[in-house]
């Protein structure tokens, strides 16, 4: 597929190092972050800076990479002292499903996880990952295989959550087939009909006793049964 530039957003004085489409549809907005910290909004359809980033402070961006905003606030709070002050190399990357965001440490080459939303100062130590050995350069999580991926220097390091964890996640809901008592009523085209489970085809099946026999269905039977007689004695009337 042929990749043309149909614009160029300008507006930051610095590097860009972290840009985020709004998860909508359409995708029409766009959230950049530069190495001062300054956050920028663009109208993707329109090529033009939004007046504020406030426009678009109720927009999904998710997963959230950006390190700057008001979901992130508390990531911030014990590691950048000065605004003015040039913002710490910091990759984030949201984990769905978990409520919680990745964020590589300043200090150390280490992984934390805080809570998400994060717009204070958690009240517990957020849990650290430890493992590279040089500043992590980007982090994804990959939500198929629950795994977070960050990379270092020339190494990926991998971290994955215990299945006891996110039993939530992999209880699946049970078919609407398996009733209490095997079988359930759907509403057909054709009218109401009914449904056995998986389940219950391993259970001896139930025959219902034959109904009895009324005085005009055994009048019905009888004539079924002498169709051959009566057909044989109109012949020979016919011969004769």
């Amino acid at each position: 597929e042929a990749v043309e530039k149909v614009a160029t957003l300008r507006g930051h004085s610095a590097a860009v190092i972290d840009v985020s489409f709004a998860d909508t549809l359409p995708c029409c907005y766009l959230l950049s972050v530069d190495a001062t910290g300054q956050s920028l909004a663009f109208d993707v359809p329109m090529a033009r800076r939004m007046p504020s980033v406030g426009l678009v402070r109720d927009l999904p961006f998710s997963p959230w990479t950006a390190p700057i905003g008001w979901p992130v606030l508390g990531c911030w709070s014990s590691q950048r002292s000065a605004e003015s002050a040039p913002l710490p190399l910091r990759r984030f990357s949201e984990i769905p499903g978990r409520n919680m965001i990745a964020v590589s440490n300043v200090d150390a080459p280490a992984v934390e996880l805080f809570p998400f939303p994060c717009p204070s100062v958690p009240e517990q130590c957020p849990p650290c990952l430890r493992g590279p050995a040089m500043p992590v350069a980007a982090l994804l999580y990959h939500e198929y295989s629950d795994c977070l991926l960050a990379a270092s220097d020339t190494v990926l390091f991998a971290w994955s959550w215990e299945r006891s964890e996110v039993g939530h996640a992999l209880v699946t809901e049970p078919s609407p087939l398996r009733s209490v008592r095997g079988s359930v009523l759907l509403e057909t085209p054709e009218g109401t009909k009914r449904a056995m489970s998986v389940g219950s085809l391993s259970s001896p099946t139930f025959t219902p006793p034959p109904r009895s026999a009324t005085p005009s269905r055994r009048r019905d039977r009888a004539a079924k049964e002498n169709v051959g007689l009566v057909v044989q004695q109109n012949a020979k009337l016919a011969e004769v």
